[in-house]
């Protein structure tokens, strides 16, 4: 395995294209994805020439009017992670300047297109949602995604205790008497 550096984003995006036939999964990250316009030549570079290459989008969802979201919900190989903490109020003040019912509004048609089981959704537990996050989650849920599709990390204010799952931490009741049955992975981010 080697690491490559570019010296600019275009150097970078040359290398991808020129090699384009020999991917076999992409990570498209941000900034925000969406809007990215060297992420449409990528797109469009491996539905001609490498469609069997699987794409992760990791985005916020707020930017869905571009050819780019388009092009990838009409894709069979793309998986989404969906990045959000909270609902309604909450939501617009922890994801400033997101505005709740437009991401609602960009998440339910994402699913209606393709599919709730190909939503995933990257999540912080924060001392921002530390009492309403479980009720995020059962708005997922109750929505039609998937459960064991919510990827977890916590946020401790810098302090960094190591992965654990946070349903031991003694320290946090709401999560010992909250949902048992959600299976996530928890890191500790500095």
């Amino acid at each position: 395995r080697r690491v490559l550096f570019w010296s600019t984003k275009n150097n970078l995006l040359d290398y991808v294209l020129a090699n384009v036939e020999s991917l076999t999964y992409i990570y498209l990250a941000g900034g925000e994805p969406l809007l990215m316009k060297e992420n449409e030549i990528l797109v469009e570079a491996i539905v001609n020439r490498n469609p069997t290459c699987q794409i992760l989008v990791n985005t916020n969802l707020l930017n869905t009017d571009t050819a780019l979201f388009q092009r990838l919900i009409s894709l069979s190989n793309v998986t989404w992670m969906i990045s959000f903490e909270d609902t309604e109020a909450r939501y617009e003040y922890i994801r400033y300047p997101g505005e709740w019912n437009k991401f609602k509004t960009n998440l339910l048609h994402l699913a209606d297109t393709i599919g709730p089981n190909r939503v995933h959704f990257n999540m912080v537990y924060c001392n921002l949602n530390y009492l309403s996050f479980w009720d995020t989650v059962d708005w997922a849920v109750s929505h039609g995604f998937t459960k064991n599709k919510m990827s977890i990390s916590l946020y401790n204010n810098g302090v960094h205790r190591g992965p654990y799952d946070i349903r031991s931490d003694r320290k946090s009741t709401r999560l010992n008497s909250s949902h048992t049955w959600i299976s996530y992975a928890v890191f500790c981010l500095k």
